[in-house]
């Protein structure tokens, strides 16, 4: 209800500029902190570009990070891999990232928040648009005990006057 503007709390640096991501409150170095997972964007010239994930870490509340000095944490061949959706998943224990890679969503796990392991994707065979700001959450069925999971995307392809979101 009550917003305070504060300042900038992430600047670019040698990875690029800072797009999109999820802070998740973790324990960091045995401490209580909140942890950005997020995209850096980095310009390599000639339009060209390539995204990696980063990681800043907060032990103030979110007031200041600090970048992890080991960035980035995960990387790809793909210029579009964008827009990490992080939370920890109780009953495996890990953190769960899913991210858009150009037209589909790629899904990382994590004991650490610093080494991912690919699991798996999910594409539902458009190729003209690009996938951006995924997020998976699970969602209680009506009238039942029963939960689902639900993967919503945003949709963005131009060329063919396709924006939106899916889920």
């Amino acid at each position: 209800v009550h917003w305070q503007n504060l300042p900038i709390a992430l600047y670019p640096d040698e990875n690029g500029t800072i797009y999109s991501g999820s802070v998740v409150a973790a324990d960091w170095q045995s401490q209580p902190a909140l942890v950005a997972v997020y995209t850096c964007h980095k310009d390599e010239g000639n339009g060209a570009y390539s995204e990696t994930q980063c990681l800043a870490v907060s032990t103030d509340g979110g007031h200041t990070y600090d970048k992890f000095e080991a960035n980035p944490v995960l990387r790809s061949s793909e210029c579009d891999f964008r827009d990490p959706k992080v939370f920890f998943y109780e009953k495996t224990k890990r953190w769960v990232m899913p991210l858009a890679v150009k037209n589909r969503v790629e899904f990382y796990t994590s004991k650490d928040l610093i080494h991912w392991r690919f699991e798996s994707r999910f594409s539902n065979g458009q190729k003209e648009v690009l996938f951006e700001c995924p997020d998976l959450c699970r969602v209680r069925v009506e009238d039942s005990e029963t939960y689902k999971w639900v993967l919503l995307v945003s949709v963005n392809g131009a060329q063919k006057q396709l924006f939106g979101v899916q889920y």
